[in-house]
């Protein structure tokens, strides 16, 4: 009726899911990615909740148009159902009739018989259960049951459960918690934040073939999102209904004052506000199961409210006592401290006393040693011909410098035994005779062996 008025070919916030105008969210993108995994590697429960209206049946029927005709979907909606009729239920929608009067043995045996056929045609066979927060215990049991239907350890139905966050608080009961242990995918669907609602929007319009900018400037799409906290079904209400009521006006653009004029008129408030709940921004409400983990957790003590400050019990605060810090290491400080950290005293060597036992002086240096004087090195002994040869020479004074020897000097052969020899001297001039009995006994054994060896280059005495 208003769609041509305003520029656009159909209405672009159409209630129902229509592939077309689905958005791909941050939270949509997600939940996809979900539901794929589960569905490739054939696992038998997959868990998706979320608020009213956050988009899970639509999240699901698009991760289904993915595998096209390979899949075989059960749709359950009813959950007002005993267990014999949800048997009969779920062989109807997989398409499997069932002769009257059959009991309920008998149409498992015919579901499994059809489910295995499904099978060996090469496709899927998945269990969707909408609303599945209100399935009671009997039935969430059943259910349980049929997973086990499989063949050579492949599971042959996959079942899908989709529910409002209660289906959460549900599952943690203890005579649930076979089920619970079973669920590997799960995902909660959050609502949107204020860009993806605006850009939710915009997709939506420009799909219609209208121009979002001009038909939502940015202050309706931000009024739009403070009414609804981006819950994509709220959205397309309010949307819906301030389209409506600018056409109402005369006006080409939605104004603020059209989305206002929705929750004035007709009475609207978003679940988050009635519940009290957290939303925008791409938060929700924290999950049952850490609510659950924290009920287990001791609460603070409070004082009674009803009795008076004067007769109410004073809760004293708990001390603490810091914990004493442990010693640091070197390696803990800072370069800057221990590289200027005085080093420490070398420890004194640990000696073991024995009893009865002098108590041992401490070690000393060894003095140097003082040089010797002349009159010390005269008392050392020494031969009588050195003593004369050393007497001529100072005697005679100092002789003339000798010239370069070329050939090494040696010593003169061995005379014959107790005769006397000469030795030459450096200088080129000859010595006195001496006799071979003034020398000691081992100096002239020496000399006498000295005939057979090899001559040395010098004497072993040069002042000689």
């Amino acid at each position: 009726m208003f769609e041509t008025a305003l520029g656009l070919r159909e209405n672009p916030f159409v209630a129902g899911h229509q592939p077309r105008f689905v958005y791909p969210s941050r939270e949509h993108q997600e939940a996809l990615a979900h539901l794929r995994f589960g569905i490739e590697n054939r696992e038998p429960f997959v868990l998706i909740t979320g608020e009213v209206g956050t988009g899970k049946t639509t999240a699901i029927y698009d991760a289904l148009n993915g595998w096209g005709a390979r899949t075989v979907v059960a749709l359950i909606t009813n959950s007002s159902l005993t267990r014999a009729e949800l048997i009969e239920e779920i062989a109807l929608r997989f398409g499997l009739a069932l002769p009257p009067g059959t009991s309920k043995p008998q149409a498992l045996v015919q579901l499994e018989r059809h489910l295995r056929e499904v099978r060996t045609r090469g496709e899927l066979a998945i269990l969707l259960l909408d609303e599945a927060q209100n399935l009671d215990r009997e039935l969430l049991e059943e259910i349980r049951l049929l997973s086990n239907l499989e063949e050579q350890g492949a599971k042959l139905l996959q079942i899908f459960l989709v529910g409002q966050p209660e289906l959460e608080e549900k599952l943690t009961r203890p005579e649930l918690r076979q089920l619970k242990q079973r669920i590997v995918v799960h995902y909660r669907l959050k609502p949107m934040g204020a860009d993806e609602t605006e850009h939710y929007i915009r997709h939506r319009v420009a799909v219609a073939g209208g121009n979002s900018y001009e038909l939502f400037p940015v202050e309706t799409c931000r009024a739009i999102f403070a009414l609804t906290h981006g819950i994509p079904r709220e959205i397309n209400t309010v949307s819906g209904q301030a389209m409506l009521n600018a056409y109402v006006d005369d006006s080409r653009v939605v104004r603020p004052d059209h989305v206002h004029s929705v929750a004035r008129e007709n009475e609207f408030r978003s679940v988050i506000d009635v519940h009290g709940l957290r939303g925008g921004g791409g938060e929700a409400s924290p999950s049952p199961y850490s609510r659950a983990q924290d009920a287990h957790q001791p609460s603070p003590p409070v004082a009674n409210a009803n009795v008076p400050d004067a007769l109410s019990p004073r809760v004293e605060p708990e001390t603490i006592i810091p914990a004493a810090e442990p010693p640091r290491r070197p390696m803990d400080a800072p370069a800057t401290e221990w590289r200027s950290a005085p080093r420490a005293e070398p420890q004194p060597e640990f000696t073991r006393e024995w009893p009865n036992e002098p108590a041992a002086e401490p070690r000393r240096d060894p003095a140097p040693l003082a040089a010797s004087s002349p009159a010390e090195d005269a008392d050392i002994a020494m031969p009588a011909w050195l003593e004369d040869a050393i007497a001529r020479r100072r005697a005679e004074g100092p002789a003339a410098e000798p010239e370069a020897i070329e050939e090494p000097v040696l010593l003169a052969a061995a005379a014959p035994a107790r005769m006397p020899r000469i030795v030459p001297h450096p200088s080129g001039e000859a010595g006195r005779a001496r006799d071979d009995d003034s020398l000691p006994p081992r100096l002239r054994e020496k000399l006498d062996r000295g005939e057979n060896e090899t001559p040395r280059e010098r004497s072993a005495l040069p002042w000689v």
